[in-house]
């Protein structure tokens, strides 16, 4: 019946019967937490080959398995790349640099949506508080990120019409 499950894509969910499916699934040669794996099925999320879903899946890889960058230079890695893909050739695997520079993408990518949220956490605060329109001074220390934050409060307060420069309104 797990095999059924399985084939139909009809997830096992009952808490009891994990231990056994998981045990099933082991004797199968299979993960045993693998939920309705089908034969030769691709996860769901994957999507179709192209050189930037290569790059990003090997950047997830290094990312994720805190690999070094140099790791896509190994020349065995490169091979197994080959290996999988008849048609590719040594040339069109990326190497450190390009992944370095992807790296860096998905970096200021994050940083730029947690500047926001922490902004929007802060005012949010700030206005729970009732609060907002007091605001005399901000103590915090020398670090650039600061800069850029009292920065974007100035901008913010002023858009809601209050009074507030990040230079003079910041102890340091």
């Amino acid at each position: 019946w797990v095999d059924s499950c399985d084939e139909f894509k009809i997830p096992i969910t009952a808490a009891k019967a994990q231990e056994p499916v998981a045990s099933y699934r082991t004797s199968k040669g299979q993960h045993p937490s693998q939920s309705n794996p089908g034969v030769g099925d691709r996860p769901p999320d994957m999507p179709e080959y192209s050189y930037e879903a290569f790059v990003d899946a090997i950047t997830e890889f290094i990312i994720a398995d805190d690999q070094s960058l140099n790791v896509v230079e190994n020349p065995h890695l490169r091979r197994i790349f080959m290996l999988l893909w008849e048609d590719l050739k040594d040339s069109e695997i990326p190497h450190q640099t390009t992944i370095r520079n992807r790296i860096k993408e998905i970096w200021d990518e994050h940083l730029a949506s947690l500047e926001s949220e922490i902004k929007k956490a802060v005012l949010y605060i700030l206005d729970c508080l009732s609060i907002t329109s007091k605001i005399g001074w901000v103590t915090m220390d020398n670090a650039t990120n600061n800069d850029t934050l009292m920065a974007s409060l100035e901008r913010e307060l002023r858009a809601w019409g209050i009074v507030f420069d990040h230079v003079e309104n910041r102890i340091r």
